[in-house]
């Protein structure tokens, strides 16, 4: 059975270009189906501009990471046996800066922020103060990358679902009838998203139109925070 769209793709196939009229119910939905595919468009624009950033992010914080588990190391090791006494000024000076660039790079962790540099009057602070101080950098950063990965899963699975219902749509252009998880595996290159597929019968595997029809455009939002919304329809 043709869906409304495929039949008025067919159909004007055949008749061509029709009298300016009031919109039939074929037409309004061909209508919503390019509001969808065009809303899936700059989604998939504003992802592309989203995904390098959190990875950029990531690689900040992953070789800042490495850099500070190293010095940590160093530091420990020059703390046994006189853990009461001042680090040097080198090593003070390197603390803060591992200090000022992990906020830099973490933001708004709750539990760096209580972390501060160490003021350079006086004396200097003592290896247990340091190395405290290293590890609260340690430990806010491991969560800053366990944050990026779950945004990192989070964008590959929107992309997924953007480049399938595109994919579908544009299959739907050309008057398929309904649209197999074959046809969209060769149409994309690649396996389509299992959240917009369902089974008809047995082994048989199609694109949820009706799933499409029944929701808002597939909108990625690129605020302050990131945040990622498909099919809000905002």
């Amino acid at each position: 059975m043709r869906c409304g769209a495929t039949a008025l793709v067919n159909k004007k196939k055949v008749l061509g270009p029709s009298v300016k009229k009031k919109p039939t119910k074929e037409e309004e939905e061909w209508e919503r189906l390019m509001q969808h595919k065009d809303a899936a468009i700059l989604s998939l624009t504003a992802l592309s501009e989203m995904m390098p950033a959190t990875a950029t992010e990531d690689a900040s914080a992953r070789d800042l990471r490495d850099h500070t588990n190293g010095f940590y190391e160093e530091v420990d090791k020059l703390a046994k046996g006189k853990s009461m006494l001042e680090v040097t000024d080198r090593a003070l000076e390197e603390t803060n800066s591992i200090i000022s660039d992990a906020k830099r790079i973490v933001g708004s962790d709750p539990y760096l922020k209580r972390t501060h540099e160490f003021v350079a009057a006086g004396n200097n602070p003592v290896y247990p103060d340091v190395l405290f101080a290293l590890r609260s950098v340690l430990q806010s950063l491991d969560r800053f990358r366990a944050k990026k990965a779950e945004e990192a899963a989070v964008n590959t699975g929107i992309l997924s679902e953007l480049n399938t219902i595109l994919a579908a749509i544009d299959l739907i252009s050309e008057g398929e009838e309904s649209i197999s998880k074959e046809e969209l595996l060769q149409s994309m290159g690649q396996a389509p998203s299992q959240k917009w597929m369902f089974t008809l019968g047995f082994n048989e595997v199609s694109f949820n139109l009706e799933r499409l029809k029944s929701i808002g455009p597939p909108i990625v939002k690129n605020e302050k925070r990131m945040q990622l919304a498909l099919g809000s329809g905002e």
